[in-house]
C-alpha cells in the first residue's frame, strides 16, 4: 500500500471574505481582512490558504484569530499543521511509519477541512 499525498488546499480572496462572513457575522469584513492582511504579502502564493487556516482555527473568536495571525506570521508551519493536517500531527514517529494510519489520517484532515470549508 501505498501512503497518500497530502492535499493542498487552493483557496481564494473570496473564500476567505466568505469565511469572514460565516465565522464573525455582523463585524465588520473590511476591518477584519486589514487585520488578516497582516500576514503575508499581497499575491504570494499561498497567503489566502493560510489566511482561511487562521479563520479556521479561530472559530469565531476575535483573541484567538489574533493571536493565529501573529503565530501565522512567526511560523506559518505551526499555523498550516494545525488547520489542515490535525489527525496526522497527531500521530507518534511509529504510527507515521504505519502507512494505513497515515492514510487514514490524511483522508480525515482533508474531509473534516473541506467540510469545515463548504460549512454555511
Amino acid at each position: 500500500m501505498k501512503s497518500l499525498p497530502q492535499p493542498v488546499p487552493q483557496v481564494s480572496r473570496e473564500e476567505v471574505v466568505r469565511g469572514l462572513k460565516r465565522e464573525f457575522p455582523g463585524e465588520s469584513i473590511e476591518v477584519l481582512m486589514t487585520e488578516l492582511d497582516e500576514y503575508g504579502i499581497p499575491g504570494n502564493p499561498g497567503r489566502e490558504r493560510v489566511q482561511l487556516d487562521v479563520l479556521k482555527l479561530a472559530r469565531g473568536n476575535r483573541e484567538k484569530f489574533r493571536e493565529m495571525i501573529q503565530e501565522a506570521k512567526e511560523d506559518v508551519r505551526e499555523v498550516i499543521a494545525a488547520a489542515e493536517y490535525r489527525e496526522y500531527m497527531k500521530l507518534s514517529p511509529t504510527d507515521a511509519l504505519v502507512i494505513e494510519a497515515a492514510n487514514r489520517a490524511v483522508e480525515a484532515d482533508w474531509r473534516e477541512y473541506q467540510e469545515w470549508l463548504q460549512r454555511k
